[in-house]
């Protein structure tokens, strides 16, 4: 019965506590998410190329002089971001990419909503097999210009009876 003790001494201790501690948390939470969204609105219709020390050679010389005016270009090293933007939000963006598997990441916010595209297998691919640079340039020209409208119109095609056919 001595094993049972302590965890009923700790949640009586605690539950007094954590009648003040809650509402705080709620509030850090409320205020992160409403300065999250006034991020976002911030960066609306911004393009970003995010990559670390993977390829960085490759990137640094032959991705980057070419990349265009409109994407900015974000490096990471572990937890260490140089960009001229608040970093504790941008890291909120990076972690909620979905279907993102490695750095270099393109990133597009668009419409309050981040779009997110892995870049590693294209780089690795232009590297070991030597594709033109501008083949990756091209792809990701097309993501950072594409609009939400699009994306809409082409999932909205995929949705239509006999869009997609099977063979």
């Amino acid at each position: 019965m001595a094993y049972l003790a302590i965890p009923v001494v700790f949640v009586i201790i605690s539950l007094p506590v954590m009648v003040f501690v809650q509402p705080l948390i709620w509030c850090k939470n409320l205020l992160l998410g409403w300065r999250y969204t006034r991020f976002l609105r911030q960066l609306e219709g911004k393009s970003f190329f995010c990559y670390n020390h993977n390829y960085s050679h490759f990137i640094e010389h032959e991705l980057l002089p070419k990349l265009p005016n409109s994407v900015e270009i974000i490096f990471t090293n572990g937890s260490v971001l140089k960009t001229k933007h608040n970093r504790k939000l941008f890291f909120k963006i990076l972690y909620e990419l979905k279907d993102c598997n490695g750095f270099p990441y393109i990133i597009r916010v668009s419409n309050g909503r981040v779009r997110g595209k892995s870049l590693n297998n294209k780089i690795f691919h232009a590297i070991r097999q030597n594709e033109p640079v501008e083949l990756l340039l091209s792809d990701i020209q097309r993501f950072s210009e594409r609009t939400e409208q699009a994306e809409m119109w082409v999932i909205d095609q995929r949705m239509k009876p006999g869009a997609l056919t099977l063979s």
